[in-house]
Formats: structure tokens, sequence, C-alpha cells
């Protein structure tokens, strides 16, 4: 339940003499854990370092979140070319721009449709948050915003709810898992943290219709996020259309 601790069950993945690449976004408390680890493990250690623009301007995946995913990616394949790898990064470039097919790797700031604009976002964590709604705000910051959004129950919901902006249009649903939260009792939470543009729906396909709706009434856009699971239950959705 604190940054150390979650540092330190990750930091088991490092092994032996085994070089270890780190995000430089890490908080600084963490990081010390990692690198600990890494110094009893005799493992060299590494940081991300800031990557040439032309490999992110060729990354498929969008929001601004990835520049740094992208800045310890190309530092990995950096330090695998010095323990004897041959990767090309002209041929890193190329599979940049070809992320998507060729891991299978969705909803990561994924536009589902144009008109209106429906895209889609993991944010199940109170770190992941802020980095959303501020890229939501950057891109749309004219549009009236509806949120589709629903979390499992063993997330900090106080916590994250407070990081949403309150000017949007929510639509609570449950992710469709059993570790799904009620939408009837998120929508009471986020009403009781001053969320007055907030309904519950039984399911995913009543609230994009809802959203649907009234994101082509006033000209705005819609957002779904919250849960992985909510958005694995979009991409389900608008894949069987």
């Amino acid at each position: 339940d604190t940054l150390e601790a979650i540092a330190f069950e990750k930091a088991g993945i490092i092994k032996p003499n085994i070089p270890i690449v780190c995000s430089r976004s890490i908080a600084s408390s963490a990081l010390d854990v990692i690198k600990n680890k890494a110094l009893a493990e005799k493992a060299p250690f590494h940081l991300g370092e800031p990557t040439n623009s032309a490999f992110l301007s060729a990354l498929q995946l969008k929001g601004s979140y990835q520049e740094e995913n992208l800045n310890t990616v190309m530092q990995s394949v950096h330090v695998l070319n010095e323990y004897g790898f041959n990767i090309d990064p002209q041929i890193a470039r190329m599979a940049l721009g070809k992320v998507r097919e060729l891991t299978g790797l969705r909803g990561r700031w994924e536009i589902l449709q144009l008109n209106p604009v429906i895209l889609c976002d993991t944010g199940h964590n109170a770190e992941a948050v802020p980095f959303l709604m501020s890229q939501l705000e950057l891109e749309y910051p004219d549009q009236t915003k509806h949120i589709i959004w629903g979390m499992v129950g063993d997330k900090d919901r106080n916590r994250i709810l407070k990081l949403l902006p309150q000017n949007a249009h929510y639509y609570t649903v449950k992710p469709g898992v059993i570790r799904g939260f009620n939408a009837e009792l998120l929508q009471q939470e986020m009403q009781n943290q001053g969320f007055n543009n907030c309904q519950s729906y039984p399911d995913f396909e009543s609230a994009i219709i809802a959203a649907h709706s009234a994101a082509v009434r006033d000209s705005g856009m819609l957002f779904i996020g919250g849960s992985t699971f909510l958005v694995a239950d979009a991409l389900a959705h608008f894949e069987s259309k």
C-alpha cells in the first residue's frame, strides 16, 4: 500500500548480473528501492534516456505519457545491442509504427469513432488518471466531455474520483467481470463528491447509447475509461458492429 512496498515487490524480477532498465518517471523513493535491489544483485542499472523525436512521431500509440515509455524502450534497445544483439534502430522505428498489429496491444488512447469522437484508455489507478485527463483537455479543450466510467471493487475509488474533472457528464457502468464495482454505488459515491452530472446504467450497451446521443446533441466527445475490463467491453462492442 505504499510506492516503496510496491517497488520492492516489482524489483523481485531483477536477476543477478542481468541489466535492468528503469523509467525516469518513477518516484524517487521507489527508484531508490529498485536501485538498491539492482546493487545487491550486481545487476547493471540503466535509466531511460530521451530519444530522437523521429521515434516518438513514428510511434503508433498516442498519448503524451507514451513519451517516457518510449524513452525506456529505446534505452532497452541500446542496452541489448551492448550485450551482443543487433537491433537496427531504423527497424525499431518501423516497428513502432506497427505496435498494435505486431503485439495486439489495444485500448491505449485508441480512437474508436470520429463523429462524434469516441476514444478509450485505461485509467485504473491514481497515478494514471491525471495523465489521461490532462491529455483529454489538451486535445479537446472546447468540447463537452461525456465520460463512461467503470471500476473494479478493489481500487482506491475515493482517491481516483478526486482526480476526475467535475464539469464532465458521467455514465457509470459495472465492467463485465465479477470484480466489477456496482454502477449505482459508484454513481452515489461520485455524487457525494460533487459530481452533479452523473447517471448509472445497467450495462455498457445502454451507457454507450445514452452517451453517444448526448455527445451528438451538444457536439461533444466521448471518453471511455477507468477499468481495463471496461475498455475491453468497449472494444468488444465496437468490433461487433
